[in-house]
């Protein structure tokens, strides 16, 4: 008898299914972190990070604590609508399968393998322009590949793949 042959073996194995756990969009292409028990001014730019952008496609915010109170208690704070672009970790599944230590991650969905940047406070700044940089972009392409009021039909519809591949080919 074999006990344990669908846990999980590897780091990126226990990544993946964390993130599976979370319910994480189809469509998103990366998850912000947050720690709230992290780095206090970590948190706090990205929590004004996170009010900027949480009403943007592509991209989610997973909210790590020990319990629901402390989540409400910085929501409020920050004045953050609890959106569906935002998850709340309140059992700190995120720091005990070590996908953040202390300060926030970004989790690039939309490469394989996940692209998982560990953040500090000597570079949060740089990967949260980075990541603003990304959701605009993924946002421009969404909007050159919607139908316009003519009802006229795009030539291209699908995911980064197929529209690196469609843009390739043309």
């Amino acid at each position: 008898m074999m006990l344990g042959c669908n846990q999980p073996n590897t780091k990126e194995d226990k990544e993946n299914d964390l993130l599976s756990s979370f319910n994480i969009n189809s469509d998103t292409k990366a998850v912000l972190i947050v720690p709230l028990d992290g780095c206090s001014g970590c948190v706090k730019k990205s929590l004004e990070f996170i009010k900027e952008n949480q009403e943007k496609p592509f991209v989610q915010f997973i909210l790590s604590a020990s319990n629901r109170k402390d989540i409400a208690i910085h929501l409020k704070s920050s004045s953050i609508v609890s959106t569906s672009g935002i998850v709340k970790d309140p059992t700190n599944k995120a720091t005990s399968v070590g996908l953040t230590k202390g300060y926030p991650t970004i989790c690039y969905l939309n490469s394989n393998p996940i692209v998982i940047k560990q953040l500090s406070a000597s570079n949060l700044l740089d990967e949260l322009i980075i990541l603003s940089s990304n959701i605009n972009h993924w946002n421009s392409i969404t909007e050159i590949c919607e139908f316009d009021a003519l009802d006229i039909k795009p030539s291209f519809v699908g995911g980064m793949s197929e529209f690196y591949s469609f843009i390739s080919k043309n």
